[in-house]
């Protein structure tokens, strides 16, 4: 009788075990769906925001260039510049000569 209840509690705890690795197998499957789920909102969401992104550089690429022609346009005093010759390696020490 008592080899009745061995047999008995080996094959009850062999089927707690298979049912407790089933378990955590499924686990695994399940957070691996979620992560694949997860990336898909990330680059869902990364895609929907190019459209904000390129809107944003046209309206800066607009603003820079009226600044340019507006800064180009405007009546800029003319400086007296020195003669060429005047410029040497002297007063240029990173210059090279050409």
């Amino acid at each position: 009788m008592s080899i009745l209840w061995i047999i008995v509690a080996v094959a009850v705890l062999f089927l707690v075990w298979v049912i407790a690795v089933y378990n955590r197998f499924i686990r695994l499957v399940q957070r691996t769906k979620e992560a694949w789920a997860d990336i898909d909102v990330q680059l869902k969401r990364r895609y929907d925001l190019i459209p904000n992104l390129v809107a944003s550089v046209k309206g800066y690429m607009s603003h820079e260039a009226g600044t340019l022609e507006k800064v180009t346009a405007s009546p800029i005093p003319k400086t007296k510049s020195r003669p060429r010759a005047a410029f040497t390696t002297a007063t240029c020490a990173t210059s090279t000569p050409r």
